[in-house]
């Protein structure tokens, strides 16, 4: 008798060839590194899904910009794909998004027309945004020297302060912190997380989680650990199941090969025979 049960080999193919079909070079990648590459990918790239727009109380546009803001807003409200919108390194599989893993604001082109590799063309103006499940919660325009802006933060704490509680840290103050863009600047390239007091008093931890020593994103090195340890844990599990249930007289004696199923609801293992594990699932 024989049990296979290799879930994370066989999430492991399906990265990689998804890691493929985009083009990402991942062959001399260890299976971890190319977990956390591949979270890395995914959580800088805007998932489909209709999202309402909510804009700041300070937010402007200039008249020239408010064509391809309307376009962009119309993707996002209609649940297009916008990835035309966003940055071109988004596709580079070693990109990390600084002002994305600090403050966890994306930015979006807001150019008229395409290129001709599907990108938005370019002109400079940039739109600084969060982007959840539901909603596009718009900062204001931008330029490309603005990623170190400190008032991002004020303006989405004095707009959507919800949006920074699962970040903010209730202690008296703190002292040590950045309090102009050249000191966030300074942080960002060190690759050192810090905590930073905005004007109404809130002290918040990185808003899109900060990174690791190397620059990579702490989100994705904490999700990449996360589903590693689900699937090598339920493999364990699965097994031992399946030994007591035949001990138990309750399945045959007999080889077995246990197959992944995933949804975006739900991870298990699953049998021909109709048996199955649940591994996650969404709550």
């Amino acid at each position: 008798m024989k049990i296979t049960c290799n879930l994370y080999d066989q999430w492991l193919d399906g990265i990689r060839q998804e890691m493929t079909q985009a083009n990402f070079a991942h062959e001399k990648l260890s299976a971890q590194e190319c977990v956390i590459s591949f979270f890395s990918w995914k959580r800088r790239s805007v998932s489909s899904g209709k999202r309402r727009v909510q804009k700041s109380s300070c937010f402007n546009c200039p008249s020239h910009l408010q064509k391809g803001l309307t376009d962009l807003e119309k993707a996002f409200e209609t649940g297009g794909n916008i990835w035309p919108w966003q940055s071109k390194r988004i596709d580079n599989r070693s990109f990390e998004d600084g002002m994305f893993n600090d403050f966890g604001v994306m930015h979006f082109h807001l150019g008229i027309g395409f290129e001709q590799n599907g990108y938005i063309n370019r002109d400079g103006a940039l739109l600084f945004a969060i982007v959840d499940s539901t909603a596009i919660y718009e900062i204001g325009i931008y330029s490309h020297k603005d990623w170190y802006e400190l008032d991002l933060l004020n303006i989405v704490d004095e707009n959507w302060p919800d949006l920074l509680n699962t970040v903010t840290i209730n202690v008296l103050d703190v002292t040590n912190y950045p309090s102009t863009c050249d000191e966030v600047k300074a942080l960002r390239e060190a690759k050192v997380n810090s905590v930073i007091r905005l004007k109404s008093g809130r002290i918040v931890a990185p808003l899109g989680g900060g990174v690791v020593t190397n620059g990579t994103s702490n989100d994705a090195v904490r999700s990449a650990q996360n589903w590693t340890r689900i699937l090598q844990d339920g493999e364990k599990a699965i097994i031992s199941d399946i030994k007591e249930q035949i001990q138990k007289g309750k399945m045959e004696s007999k080889d077995y090969e246990i197959l992944l199923h995933t949804t975006d609801d739900e991870i298990s293992g699953i049998l021909p025979e109709g048996y199955k594990w649940i591994l996650w699932k969404k709550t």
